[in-house]
This record gives C-alpha cells, structure tokens and sequence, in this order.
C-alpha cells in the first residue's frame, strides 16, 4: 500500500496488504516489517490487526491498482509522449 504524493514527490509505502486464508486482506505498517524476501516476510513483533483492511483517500494498493495501468503522459516537458498510451510496470 502506497500514499500517493504531489508531482515531484516518490509514492511512501506505508504498509503491506496480506490476504488471510479467509481471504480477507489486513493491514501490516512498514515499521513491522524488519526483511522482505522472496519467500517469506519477517515481522519484529508477533502481533498484527486483523481488521479488514480499508484504503482511505490518497492511498492505493501499489501492483493491485498501478502496475499494468495505462496512462498517458501530459508533461510539457516530454511534448514526444503526449498521446501515446503507456503502461507503468
């Protein structure tokens, strides 16, 4: 999960969106998370909510809702890609 900054500013990852085997997803703060690897996340404490998780304005789920998004550019700094369709990966 990311917040969605001003033009100029990099998205902050706030947290990570975990599905249960009940599938239901909740909310794990980055402050939780000590490593991140390829099979597995390591948290520094043994506790975590297990409310359902709730996006608020502003926030977004980075690969469920950005990543193989089309936009399109419109920057007057880059004229050459205004109008072509572009996918963020």
């Amino acid at each position: 999960m990311i917040a969605v900054r001003l033009p100029g500013q990099q998205p902050r990852v706030l947290g990570l969106a975990v599905e249960l085997a009940t599938r239901r997803r909740i909310f794990v703060p980055m402050l939780r998370v000590t490593s991140v690897d390829p099979t597995a996340v390591t948290l520094n404490t043994g506790t975590v909510s297990l409310r359902r998780l709730h996006l608020r304005p502003g926030e977004a789920l980075a690969i469920g809702q950005i990543l193989d998004t089309r936009v399109r550019v419109d920057d007057p700094d880059h004229e050459d890609l205004r109008g072509i369709d572009m996918i963020v990966v």
